[in-house]
């Protein structure tokens, strides 16, 4: 009643998702409404993954930071960078080292 296992190669996960920078998503005090805090969590919704996201809102020369909930974390790549722009401009998504 031993359970057995075979294996022909064994390797180490790709755990860089989870071990990555966090995505830094950028708003100025004006721009984060109600409205765009809800566009936001949609298109991070379609993303779904295992990388933290943060959103900083720079308010009257204050930077807040904010690390969002897990069911908010997404998978980076291309197409989540390109809606983020498109949705918030070009500025939106930006490096960590520059925050």
């Amino acid at each position: 009643e031993a359970v057995k296992l075979t294996a022909n190669r064994v390797t180490e996960p790709d755990l860089s998702e989870v071990r990555g920078a966090p995505v830094q998503v950028r708003f100025d005090g004006e721009q984060c409404t109600a409205e765009a805090v809800g566009r936001l969590r949609r298109v991070l919704s379609g993303h779904r993954g295992h990388v933290p996201v943060h959103l900083t809102v720079d308010v009257e020369g204050e930077r807040l930071r904010y690390q969002l909930g897990d069911e908010l974390r997404v998978t980076r790549r291309p197409g989540l960078f390109g809606e983020l722009k498109m949705a918030f401009g070009p500025d939106a998504v930006v490096e960590a080292e520059t925050i």
